[in-house]
């Protein structure tokens, strides 16, 4: 390893650490659970007891207790350390504007649903195709999914900080907002260059698409409204410009069959008719709100 990687290395343990140090119970117990499990993941059986195979998840084996065990499950140390790094960065930039409570639901609810969706994804796949390996021998584990609803909750509190810069037909910036779709872009490579698992992909798109679920809908407020009305916070957003047309076409289509299904509540578009009212009533419009102006700041 060269030096400035050592130093790199360094820097962002000596980050993670004091961000986890001054953090709550609930990220040092995150932190604990991962670095503990990694070791158990020299035991097979143990990687089997522990980790979601979509054909044990559902009856008759119902082996539920998976969808709770694997997410701390990793089989190399690296996402490990991607893993603490990504719960660093919550303890100092998320938890203190949520607190522990809600990075506990938020927590909770992302895994489940991208364990149970990721499970839909290889039984529809095992429908089509008939291979019982799908089933059986793919092994659904570790934080990727919730990695995904991470960025997609970056992306929520400061959509337009520049990452970096491409000195390419000008100067293209990539800012928070294109983290999921470059990261979801980068698994594609990896996977398709056969150095990971395809589960990993199918679980971060997952979480990209459930953490915008429940941020968008679900996230309870403390001025008691629910999830984030704001245009700016729109899932076409996430795309370049050229794509958000299609993209959001798409999207309508799967929040229909989310409202037809009871899912989700049917989006109440709300509209600011402060001009036509006597003066000293206003209206708020959606993504204007005090809280969301201080999430954003």
């Amino acid at each position: 390893m060269s030096t400035a990687a050592r130093r790199a290395v360094s820097y962002f343990g000596s980050q993670v650490g004091v961000a986890v140090k001054n953090s709550s119970v609930v990220v040092k117990c995150v932190c604990i659970a991962v670095t503990l499990c990694y070791f158990l993941t020299f035991s097979e059986s143990a990687v089997n007891a522990l980790t979601v195979t979509p054909g044990t998840l559902l009856p008759p084996r119902f082996h539920i207790w998976t969808a709770f065990t694997s997410v701390f499950v990793e089989l190399h140390w690296w996402l490990v350390v991607i893993d603490l790094i990504v719960v660093g960065l919550c303890a100092k930039l998320i938890e203190p504007m949520w607190g522990a409570l809600e990075m506990l639901i938020f927590f909770e609810v992302i895994n489940c649903l991208v364990v149970l969706s990721s499970v839909v994804i290889y039984f529809v796949a095992y429908c089509v195709t008939s291979d019982e390996r799908l089933l059986f021998d793919t092994h659904i584990h570790g934080l990727t999914g919730y990695v995904a609803a991470v960025c997609v909750a970056v992306k929520q509190i400061m959509p337009d900080h520049v990452l970096f810069k491409l000195p390419i037909a000008g100067t293209i910036k990539f800012r928070n907002r294109n983290l999921p779709l470059l990261l979801l872009l980068g698994l594609v490579i990896v996977c398709a260059a056969k150095l990971t698992e395809w589960v990993y992909f199918w679980m971060f798109l997952c979480g990209t698409y459930a953490g915008f679920i429940y941020l968008r809908y679900l996230q309870k407020h403390s001025n008691g409204a629910r999830g984030d009305e704001s245009e700016a916070f729109d899932f076409a957003t996430f795309f370049p410009n050229v794509l958000q047309p299609p993209v959001g076409r798409v999207v309508n289509v799967f929040h229909a069959i989310l409202v037809k299904l009871r899912i989700l509540k049917k989006h109440q578009r709300k509209y600011n008719f402060a001009e036509s009212l006597p003066t000293g009533i206003t209206v708020t419009l959606p993504g204007s709100s005090h809280l969301d102006a201080e999430r954003r700041k």
